[in-house]
Order: C-alpha cells, then sequence, then structure tokens
C-alpha cells in the first residue's frame, strides 16, 4: 500500500525540540540576569547611603541600650558588695530591702572598728568597697548609708553617742578618701542597737536625687 502522505523526519523534530529547549534556557538567563542587577544596584546605593558620611562627625547619635541593662547592672552590683562583705566579715547580715534597688549590710561594730576608726586590717576592704560604689555604669549612681546604732537615753548615752557619730564619720571619710564619690555616701546614727553597723546600699538613675528611702522597719534611712 501507497501512504497517505510524506513521513515525518524524527531527527528534523529533535533539532526543533533542541532548539525550543536552548531558546527556553536564554530567555530565563536574560530575565535572571536583569533581576540579579537590580538586585546589585539596590545593594550598592544603601552601602553608598550608609558610608556618605564616613569619617565626618554625625549631629546626633543615636544611644542605644539594652532593656535588660539596667537589671542585670542592679543584681551584678548587689552581688559584688555581697560576696565583699561575706568574704570579708562572715558575721555580717545582708538583706534584700527592695529587690533591685535597695539593700542592707548589718556588721558588728567590733568587726569594722577600733576605738573611734576603721580597723587598720579593713582598710584594703573599705578600698575595695569604694571601687565598687564608683564603679556604677553610665546612667547609674550606687549610693551608701553608714548609720551606727545609738541607745536610748541614760547614763553614758552621750558619750557612746559621740563615739558612733564618730566611728560612722570615719568610715565615711575613709570611703571618699579611697575613691567613692562624695555625694554617694552619708553618714549618721540611727536608734537601734550599738554594737551593730548598718549599711544601706541604693542604685539610682544619674539624675534622681538622695531622698529619704523606706527601710525595712518603715522608718527613713539617712
Amino acid at each position: 500500500m501507497r501512504a497517505r502522505g510524506r513521513q515525518r523526519d524524527p531527527t528534523l523534530i529533535q533539532v526543533l525540540s533542541l532548539y525550543l529547549l536552548l531558546l527556553a534556557f536564554f530567555v530565563i538567563l536574560y530575565n535572571i540576569s536583569k533581576v540579579e542587577q537590580f538586585k546589585t544596584s539596590a545593594v550598592a546605593d544603601s552601602l553608598n547611603a550608609a558610608f556618605a558620611d564616613h569619617g565626618q562627625t554625625t549631629a546626633k547619635p543615636t544611644r542605644l541600650t539594652s532593656a535588660l541593662g539596667r537589671i542585670i547592672a542592679d543584681h551584678a552590683f548587689q552581688q559584688r558588695i555581697g560576696q565583699l562583705i561575706a568574704n570579708e566579715i562572715p558575721l555580717a547580715r545582708i538583706t534584700e530591702i527592695k529587690p533591685g534597688s535597695v539593700f542592707e549590710a548589718r556588721v558588728p561594730v567590733e568587726a569594722l572598728f577600733e576605738h573611734d576608726d576603721v580597723a587598720p586590717a579593713r582598710l584594703p576592704w573599705t578600698r575595695r568597697l569604694a571601687d565598687a560604689l564608683a564603679d556604677s555604669p553610665p546612667g547609674m549612681r550606687y549610693e551608701v548609708d553608714l548609720m551606727i546604732g545609738t541607745a536610748a537615753d541614760g547614763d553614758g548615752a552621750a558619750t557612746h553617742r559621740a563615739l558612733s557619730l564618730a566611728r560612722a564619720g570615719r568610715l565615711a571619710a575613709r570611703l571618699v578618701a579611697a575613691g567613692a564619690p562624695p555625694g554617694q555616701v552619708a553618714a549618721g546614727l540611727e536608734r537601734g542597737d550599738p554594737n551593730w553597723v548598718r549599711l544601706l546600699f541604693y542604685v539610682r538613675g544619674a539624675t534622681t536625687g538622695r531622698a529619704a528611702e523606706p527601710d525595712r522597719h518603715g522608718g527613713a534611712a539617712g
């Protein structure tokens, strides 16, 4: 029998198929190159804008701070003071009054003083305490109130009060002489056991003034 039409050449079909595949491949490559060129231009423009003022002083720099910075600094200061006191004076009692901002340390008078002055063996300790008070991060201030108890009125009360006041003043002076900021150290007397010194530590903002804060007995410190 004779075929109704000419038979198709399979080689020609394969060539046409390969041509179409190559054409599609080059079209895709062309489109990709356009996208990459656009991205490259965008990155280059961004870098040029970011470093346009390289080497020049900015008019108003932006300060970035961590939201946890204050909390971490408060606890670090409390831990540092607690270890400093506990390692030097094992009989000391440390109590947190207001979490993160106020805590106290009670130290036996006999462990800290000789007569009306700080014991010579405690002078290195006062220097380390002064360093801790002075080592406050930007925007914060560490303060301490040095309070010595006085007995109720009676025989020898006036003499004992004068001795306690001299001791508190000497300790404050030693701290300031060792480098503690003068405006961050205060000393005074309070009614209470005369055999103990109470050190009240505060963590405040740099612009916050010294003010009376309630202690755990409901009175006022300082």
